[in-house]
């Protein structure tokens, strides 16, 4: 009996070594594949961070670059509003000058576009009826100094504000409103250029 519990003693104690060694085994294997799961894991934890955060990214940076766009359309509308504002204000406070300084303005601008030429020079009913006394003798004068002559049209001509000048048929207008319709262009310019100027240093 010693001999067979001895022997089977023996088969257990190998038994129990080999069994050790095999969950030694299986147990490395495990942490091997444990580990390799858990790097795996953290490398696709780290590409879906890097896939989510350049997915943020580039949402972000279409977001900012929508909000930049609307930005700067807001700004140019501003802006164009207070190119139209200040153009319209200069015309207000051109055609609602004093009548001193109006008429005197009326005067230079004749005096531009003067020809020496006889013509006949048209107002509107505005300044016709509230011209100065001696705005006509002044109007004859600096036409007699061009070399030409003006008769000064007893009819208003369809205009606010300005003169025509009409010279063999031809009718040259020099109403305010055709002034800054023909210069809106550059005023529109050098009202934009301030406003970038006042920009920048702000």
């Amino acid at each position: 009996m010693a001999g067979i519990e001895n022997i089977t003693g023996q088969i257990l104690q190998e038994a129990r070594e080999k069994a050790s060694v095999m969950l030694r085994q299986a147990q490395d294997e495990a942490d091997t594949v444990l580990r390799k799961a858990e790097e795996d894991t953290a490398a696709i934890r780290t590409q879906s961070e890097q896939k989510a955060s350049d997915a943020a990214a580039a949402y972000a940076a279409r977001v900012e670059a929508e909000a930049e766009r609307k930005t700067r359309q807001a700004l140019l509308g501003e802006k164009q509003a207070v190119i139209c504002e200040v153009i319209r204000k200069a015309y207000e406070r051109l055609s609602t000058e004093q009548k001193d300084a109006y008429f005197l303005m009326l005067e230079k601008l004749l005096q531009k576009n003067i020809r020496p030429e006889t013509g006949v020079i048209l107002f509107g009913q505005r300044d016709l009826s509230g011209m100065p006394v001696d705005f006509r003798d002044r109007i004859r004068d600096i036409a007699e100094r061009a070399g030409g002559s003006l008769e000064i049209a007893d009819e208003a001509a369809d205009i606010e504000n300005g003169f025509i000048l009409r010279y063999g048929g031809i009718d040259e207008n020099c109403s305010l409103q055709a002034l800054f319709h023909a210069k809106e262009e550059i005023l529109q310019d050098a009202v934009h250029e301030t406003l970038w100027k006042m920009g920048e240093s702000s």
